[in-house]
């Protein structure tokens, strides 16, 4: 509702322009030079942000990597350490731990 003013105000301004431009009255055009070093800006801007955020994606693979590392050494550590326990109970134990800390890479 309040938008419709400034685009009815808009297109009257952009009417006024082409109107005047066409009868050659009053000569309103710009350089398109201001459009040049605009794109040059918005063009190094763009490749910054992604830059950015490569750096950031990257950075963060590298942490993952070092968790499902250190996870997958704590699961053999823990197999390692109860090889010697064959029973029942020491398998549903490792296999608990394995699930969990697979569970914890998830999240």
């Amino acid at each position: 509702r309040k938008v419709m003013p400034f685009c009815i105000t808009n297109v009257l301004v952009a009417l006024l322009v082409s109107y005047l431009d066409e009868t050659h009255v009053f000569d309103l055009s710009f350089s398109d030079k201001g459009h040049t070093f605009l794109s040059i800006m918005v063009s190094y801007l763009i490749v910054t942000r992604t830059h950015v955020a490569h750096s950031r994606y990257m950075e963060n693979r590298r942490y993952l990597s070092d968790v499902m590392k250190a996870c997958r050494e704590l699961i053999q550590h823990a197999v390692t350490f109860t090889r010697y326990e064959t029973g029942r109970e020491a398998k549903a134990w490792r296999a608990d731990l394995a699930r969990r800390t697979c569970s914890l890479l998830r999240t």
